[in-house]
Protein backbone atom coordinates (compact mmCIF):
# COMPACT_ATOMS: atom_id res chain seq x y z
CA UNK A 1 0.00 0.00 0.00
CA UNK A 2 1.03 3.53 -0.68
CA UNK A 3 -0.55 6.27 1.41
CA UNK A 4 -0.01 9.95 2.13
CA UNK A 5 0.71 11.62 5.48
CA UNK A 6 -3.01 11.93 6.15
CA UNK A 7 -3.43 8.16 5.85
CA UNK A 8 -5.27 8.30 2.52
CA UNK A 9 -4.54 5.20 0.44
CA UNK A 10 -3.00 6.25 -2.88
CA UNK A 11 -2.26 2.80 -4.34
CA UNK A 12 -2.66 -0.80 -3.25
CA UNK A 13 -1.78 -4.25 -4.54
CA UNK A 14 -3.38 -7.37 -3.11
CA UNK A 15 -1.50 -10.61 -3.83
CA UNK A 16 -4.78 -12.55 -3.75
CA UNK A 17 -5.96 -10.52 -6.78
CA UNK A 18 -2.87 -11.49 -8.76
CA UNK A 19 -2.70 -15.28 -8.61
CA UNK A 20 -1.51 -15.82 -5.04
CA UNK A 21 -4.68 -17.36 -3.63
CA UNK A 22 -3.38 -20.20 -1.44
CA UNK A 23 -1.38 -20.18 1.78
CA UNK A 24 1.74 -22.38 2.02
CA UNK A 25 -0.50 -25.02 3.63
CA UNK A 26 -2.77 -25.04 0.56
CA UNK A 27 -5.65 -23.21 2.23
CA UNK A 28 -7.56 -20.61 0.19
CA UNK A 29 -6.98 -17.07 1.44
CA UNK A 30 -9.84 -14.58 1.37
CA UNK A 31 -9.05 -11.00 2.36
CA UNK A 32 -11.62 -8.45 3.49
CA UNK A 33 -10.26 -5.37 1.74
CA UNK A 34 -12.56 -3.06 3.70
CA UNK A 35 -11.31 -4.20 7.11
CA UNK A 36 -8.81 -2.17 9.12
CA UNK A 37 -5.88 -4.61 9.11
CA UNK A 38 -3.63 -2.46 11.33
CA UNK A 39 -4.83 -4.15 14.51
CA UNK A 40 -5.09 -7.69 13.16
CA UNK A 41 -2.17 -10.09 13.49
CA UNK A 42 -1.65 -12.65 10.74
CA UNK A 43 0.83 -15.46 11.20
CA UNK A 44 3.32 -15.99 8.39
CA UNK A 45 1.68 -19.25 7.31
CA UNK A 46 -1.72 -17.52 7.02
CA UNK A 47 -0.33 -15.31 4.25
CA UNK A 48 -0.08 -16.30 0.60
CA UNK A 49 3.16 -14.43 -0.06
CA UNK A 50 4.38 -12.73 3.15
CA UNK A 51 5.63 -9.64 1.34
CA UNK A 52 8.05 -8.30 3.93
CA UNK A 53 9.66 -5.52 1.91
CA UNK A 54 8.83 -3.37 -1.07
CA UNK A 55 10.59 -0.45 -2.70
CA UNK A 56 9.74 1.89 -5.56
CA UNK A 57 12.01 1.99 -8.58
CA UNK A 58 12.76 5.42 -10.13
CA UNK A 59 10.39 4.61 -13.03
CA UNK A 60 7.42 4.10 -10.65
CA UNK A 61 7.33 0.29 -10.63
CA UNK A 62 7.74 -1.58 -7.36
CA UNK A 63 10.05 -4.37 -6.27
CA UNK A 64 8.72 -6.73 -3.61
CA UNK A 65 10.24 -9.70 -1.81
CA UNK A 66 7.92 -12.71 -1.70
CA UNK A 67 9.01 -14.77 1.31
CA UNK A 68 7.07 -17.98 0.58
CA UNK A 69 7.79 -18.02 -3.18
CA UNK A 70 11.51 -17.24 -2.73
CA UNK A 71 11.65 -14.45 -5.26
CA UNK A 72 11.76 -10.73 -5.92
CA UNK A 73 9.08 -9.47 -8.29
CA UNK A 74 8.52 -6.22 -10.11
CA UNK A 75 4.96 -4.85 -9.99
CA UNK A 76 3.57 -2.44 -12.56
CA UNK A 77 1.84 0.47 -10.84
CA UNK A 78 -0.81 1.01 -13.55
CA UNK A 79 -1.97 -2.57 -14.06
CA UNK A 80 -0.79 -4.51 -11.01
CA UNK A 81 0.82 -7.03 -13.37
CA UNK A 82 3.90 -8.66 -11.89
CA UNK A 83 6.78 -10.82 -13.00
CA UNK A 84 9.81 -12.28 -11.23
CA UNK A 85 13.18 -10.59 -11.62
CA UNK A 86 15.12 -12.85 -9.23
CA UNK A 87 14.11 -16.40 -8.24
CA UNK A 88 15.58 -19.28 -6.24
CA UNK A 89 15.96 -17.35 -2.98
CA UNK A 90 15.32 -18.90 0.43
CA UNK A 91 12.83 -16.70 2.34
CA UNK A 92 14.05 -13.30 1.05
CA UNK A 93 13.87 -10.06 3.02
CA UNK A 94 14.93 -6.42 2.74
CA UNK A 95 14.72 -5.44 -0.92
CA UNK A 96 16.32 -1.98 -1.26
CA UNK A 97 16.61 0.08 -4.44
CA UNK A 98 20.04 1.67 -4.93
CA UNK A 99 19.50 3.34 -8.31
CA UNK A 100 17.57 2.84 -11.56
CA UNK A 101 19.17 -0.55 -12.21
CA UNK A 102 20.47 -1.95 -8.89
CA UNK A 103 18.94 -3.30 -5.72
CA UNK A 104 20.02 -5.36 -2.73
CA UNK A 105 18.15 -8.23 -1.12
CA UNK A 106 18.80 -10.72 1.68
CA UNK A 107 18.73 -14.39 0.68
CA UNK A 108 17.81 -14.96 4.30
CA UNK A 109 18.25 -18.66 5.11
CA UNK A 110 21.39 -18.99 2.97
CA UNK A 111 22.88 -15.96 4.75
CA UNK A 112 23.71 -14.19 1.49
CA UNK A 113 23.55 -10.45 0.87
CA UNK A 114 23.03 -9.88 -2.85
CA UNK A 115 23.74 -6.84 -5.01
CA UNK A 116 21.58 -7.28 -8.09
CA UNK A 117 21.40 -5.52 -11.46
CA UNK A 118 18.05 -5.42 -13.25
CA UNK A 119 18.26 -6.14 -16.99
CA UNK A 120 17.65 -3.12 -19.24
CA UNK A 121 14.26 -4.51 -20.31
CA UNK A 122 13.32 -5.01 -16.64
CA UNK A 123 12.37 -8.63 -17.28
CA UNK A 124 15.11 -10.24 -15.22
CA UNK A 125 18.22 -9.57 -13.20
CA UNK A 126 21.62 -10.96 -12.36
CA UNK A 127 23.66 -10.98 -9.17
CA UNK A 128 26.73 -8.73 -9.36
CA UNK A 129 27.98 -9.34 -5.81
CA UNK A 130 27.25 -12.01 -3.21
CA UNK A 131 28.36 -11.70 0.40
CA UNK A 132 28.41 -14.82 2.59
CA UNK A 133 27.51 -13.43 6.01
CA UNK A 134 28.07 -16.58 8.06
CA UNK A 135 24.53 -16.84 9.40
CA UNK A 136 21.47 -18.89 8.58
CA UNK A 137 19.08 -15.95 9.06
CA UNK A 138 20.17 -12.72 7.36
CA UNK A 139 17.28 -10.47 8.34
CA UNK A 140 18.45 -7.30 6.58
CA UNK A 141 21.20 -6.09 4.30
CA UNK A 142 22.00 -2.93 2.46
CA UNK A 143 24.93 -1.65 0.47
CA UNK A 144 25.80 1.97 1.25
CA UNK A 145 27.50 3.23 -1.91
CA UNK A 146 28.41 6.57 -0.30
CA UNK A 147 30.58 4.80 2.29
CA UNK A 148 31.37 1.72 0.14
CA UNK A 149 30.08 -0.48 2.92
CA UNK A 150 27.61 -3.31 3.55
CA UNK A 151 25.39 -3.17 6.64
CA UNK A 152 24.30 -6.71 7.54
CA UNK A 153 21.75 -7.70 10.19
CA UNK A 154 22.18 -11.22 11.53
CA UNK A 155 18.76 -12.00 12.96
CA UNK A 156 19.83 -15.37 14.36
CA UNK A 157 22.77 -14.06 16.40
CA UNK A 158 21.52 -10.54 17.22
CA UNK A 159 24.41 -8.72 15.60
CA UNK A 160 25.11 -6.07 12.98
CA UNK A 161 28.22 -6.44 10.82
CA UNK A 162 29.80 -3.77 8.60
CA UNK A 163 31.89 -4.97 5.65
CA UNK A 164 33.97 -2.84 3.24
CA UNK A 165 33.54 -2.79 -0.56
CA UNK A 166 31.01 -4.18 -3.00
CA UNK A 167 32.47 -7.65 -2.46
CA UNK A 168 32.40 -7.19 1.33
CA UNK A 169 35.91 -8.60 1.68
CA UNK A 170 36.96 -6.71 4.82
CA UNK A 171 35.10 -6.67 8.12
CA UNK A 172 35.01 -3.12 9.50
CA UNK A 173 33.04 -3.65 12.68
CA UNK A 174 30.72 -6.02 14.47
CA UNK A 175 28.09 -4.98 17.00
CA UNK A 176 26.69 -7.72 19.22
CA UNK A 177 23.38 -7.18 21.00
CA UNK A 178 21.37 -8.94 23.68
CA UNK A 179 20.48 -12.42 22.33
CA UNK A 180 16.86 -11.83 23.38
CA UNK A 181 16.57 -8.93 20.94
CA UNK A 182 14.96 -9.63 17.57
CA UNK A 183 16.81 -7.34 15.17
CA UNK A 184 14.78 -6.53 12.07
CA UNK A 185 16.52 -3.80 10.08
CA UNK A 186 18.98 -0.94 10.18
CA UNK A 187 18.80 2.57 8.82
CA UNK A 188 21.77 4.68 7.83
CA UNK A 189 21.50 8.14 9.39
Amino acid sequence: MEFNRSGEILWSWWATDHGFELTPNGQPRVVDKLADHRTIQYGTLAQTTHINSAAELPDGRFLASLFHQGMVVVIERETGAWHPVLEGLDHPHAVRVLDESHFTVADTVRGRALLVKINKMGDGAHVEAEIDTGTNWLQDCRYDSEHNCWVLVDGKNSRVVLRRGRAGNKKLAEFNFDPEWRLYETHIL
